[in-house]
């Protein structure tokens, strides 16, 4: 910069609210402990920081290191491994249905009704090109899991 000597560019604009230790604690909650949301991150951020701080700069030093947030994929809630085998084995046995075969099998339509939390969306945070892992499902539970079926 020829109009401004002596003028470093590194220390143009406003300093950054995030240390280099806040964002790899960031990184750390989100990987390691498996923290799923930046609001969350934030919270425990200012507790352990003592610092005022939003959520968007928590994504931001998030997308920064090259997590991305993504949608938890709903799977049904299976506790136990007879209850896996069960499934899987109704699948083999229907896999080859026809659309005539199914048009036999009568649905009945329900109302949910939540009486704690609602079915909206949970987002988890992954490095580009892991695989999911069980901490990005969001798992269900079809019958008494906090609703009532009408």
């Amino acid at each position: 910069m020829e109009h401004c000597p002596g003028l470093e560019t590194s220390k143009c604009g406003r300093p950054r609210v995030l240390s280099e230790a806040g964002k790899r604690y960031c990184v750390q909650k989100v990987t390691k402990e498996r923290v799923s949301s930046a609001a969350r991150v934030t919270k425990m951020l200012e507790k352990d920081f003592q610092m005022k701080i939003y959520p968007e700069t928590v994504r931001r030093a998030l997308r920064t290191a090259g997590l991305g947030a993504i949608k938890k994929e709903k799977k049904p809630f299976l506790p136990s491994d007879a209850n896996v085998k069960k499934r899987l084995a109704w699948c083999k046995q229907h896999k080859d249905w026809t659309v005539d075969d199914w048009k036999r099998v009568i649905c009945t339509d329900e109302t949910k009704i939540n009486r704690f939390n609602s079915d909206g969306r949970e987002w988890a945070w992954i490095q580009s090109g892991e695989r999911l892992q069980n901490h990005h499902v969001k798992l269900t539970v079809k019958h008494h899991g906090g609703s009532i079926m009408l």
